[in-house]
């Protein structure tokens, strides 16, 4: 099986700055999300189609930046959230995000406002990844 490579990624630019965004939106986020984040922040990955229930081949655009000065950024979509108790990590082309929802791995679509199941955790996200 081909491996998942990350294109377009954008170091960290500090070393803590999950560890104070957990702190600072009362999250935690597991970790192989959050080795995933450090090692391919906004990166974009080779095997990037995914499959919900009713719909296939949806795209899985970039994970969000954790760094507040670029583009598609964590810390300009978490507030939409907070009330969820939800963390948007990643975003498709079409503006829906890919969420850590009760540490499960969620589909949010933003035009029926609803959460649909994709995995129970990361890992297992990420090998449905296909192309």
């Amino acid at each position: 099986m081909e491996e998942i490579q990350w294109k377009y990624v954008s170091p960290i630019n500090t070393d803590d700055c999950i560890t104070n965004f957990e702190k600072e939106y009362s999250l935690s986020i597991p970790e192989d999300l959050k080795k995933c984040i450090i090692a391919n922040n906004a990166g974009t990955p080779t095997k990037n189609l995914f499959d919900l229930p009713k719909e296939k081949d949806k795209v899985f655009g970039s994970l969000l930046s954790f760094n507040k000065d670029e583009p598609d950024n964590v810390f300009d979509y978490i507030f939409l959230y907070t009330n969820k108790k939800t963390l948007p990590f990643a975003l498709d082309p079409a503006g829906n995000f890919i969420c850590l929802k009760d540490n499960k791995i969620v589909f949010y679509d933003h035009e029926l406002d609803e959460f649909i199941d994709l995995a129970e955790t990361f890992t297992e996200f990420l090998n449905k990844l296909h192309n």
